[in-house]
């Protein structure tokens, strides 16, 4: 599991997890998911109804009359917010993963801005680094639900529920 690394990201957050194996005292709990960088995006809140609550901003293309028409841009806006962000998540995925020797990365996010994060990630980061991509939002989940996520995608092992119960004086069990 070691060179593992799980991006989970949306338009306005990207969490960046490695795989931490259980050690010898915890070996049957299996592994977990530690977070290690938390990207956010203070522009993708600046969109959609802030901008839209201007009346200056309505778009009057197609009005009848004698009212000047101009082109609504919050649309081309959002998607250079968007591209940006991709291009900074990617960044910031290519110095990860070249400072902690990641040959695996999984990258778990929203349909759109998954196509995006491809597009940058194919010329940014490293040749030879294998790479699985799931369109599914969870950037904003718990630890628990991730997990359970990458689990249904076997990309992890399940992790156990806990230790197990043996009564005072029973011998354990062999073959």
């Amino acid at each position: 599991m070691t060179g593992l690394c799980i991006i989970v990201a949306d338009s306005g957050r990207a969490r960046f997890f490695t795989v931490k194996d259980p050690g010898p005292t915890d070996f049957l709990t299996g592994p977990s998911l530690e977070e290690r960088v938390d990207l956010a995006n203070p522009e993708s809140k600046a969109t959609g109804s802030d901008m839209s609550s201007s009346s200056a901003t309505r778009n009057r293309e197609g009005t009848e009359g004698s009212a000047h028409g101009y082109q609504d841009h919050r649309p081309g806006h959002a998607e250079e917010i968007a591209r940006r962000f991709a291009q900074r998540v990617v960044s910031a995925a290519d110095e990860f993963i070249k400072s902690n020797g990641i040959h695996n990365l999984v990258i778990m996010a929203e349909p759109h801005l998954l196509g995006l994060l491809r597009d940058q990630a194919s010329t940014t980061l490293p040749a030879g680094l294998h790479r699985l991509e799931f369109a599914e939002d969870l950037s904003w989940h718990d630890v628990s639900h991730i997990e359970t996520a990458l689990v249904r995608h076997g990309v992890m092992h399940e992790r156990a529920s806990g230790g197990f119960h043996r009564p005072r004086g029973q011998e354990p069990r062999t073959g």
